[in-house]
């Protein structure tokens, strides 16, 4: 769960294409 979070809080902190592929690949893995 901290290895997910880790990705999400880094994704949301650049805010940028990687940070948006990131997020967008982790939401699914979320879910």
């Amino acid at each position: 769960m901290g290895f997910l979070t880790g990705l999400i809080n880094r994704g949301l902190k650049n805010i940028g294409n990687s940070g948006i592929m990131q997020v967008y690949h982790i939401q699914p893995l979320s879910l």
